[in-house]
């Protein structure tokens, strides 16, 4: 009977200690995007950043990082962040959308004509990924 009671309340504390970590993460998700409206970048990168400490693998904080270095044109920076996205394999139209930006944006300000064309190919070829997912 003892065990049983232990049992449950490790349960109760680990839901407990689950509900306020989401909490925090939904809290510093607003946070960030307040931020992010305001493009006050450095702010908005470290609050996302919380996040990413707690749950590396979540995905809104991961969308908004791309999203800001998109924005300040630190391509290099967003594409590892889209490549992280893309291994999970979650079939995310945006994450296709977002290379297609990223690569179409990179040609347009590459000088050297070679790698101009390669970050067109690249951009056709997120464009198609992007056109063959559903949703």
């Amino acid at each position: 009977m003892l065990k049983k009671i232990t049992i449950i309340v490790i349960f109760v504390l680990s839901f407990g200690i689950v509900c306020a970590e989401n909490e925090f993460i939904k809290e510093y998700l607003e946070i960030g995007e307040m931020y992010l409206k305001a493009k006050d970048y450095s702010e908005a990168i470290n609050t996302y950043n919380v996040i990413l400490s707690y749950d590396p693998e979540n995905e809104e904080a991961n969308m908004k990082m791309v999203e800001i270095y998109m924005d300040i044109k630190a391509y290099d920076a967003a594409e590892a962040f889209l490549d992280k996205l893309k291994s999970k394999k979650t079939g995310n139209k945006k994450i296709e959308k977002y290379f297609g930006d990223m690569y179409l944006s990179k040609s347009e300000s590459e000088k050297n004509e070679e790698k101009k064309l390669e970050y067109k190919k690249m951009f056709y070829e997120a464009y198609e990924n992007y056109l063959s997912l559903d949703g």
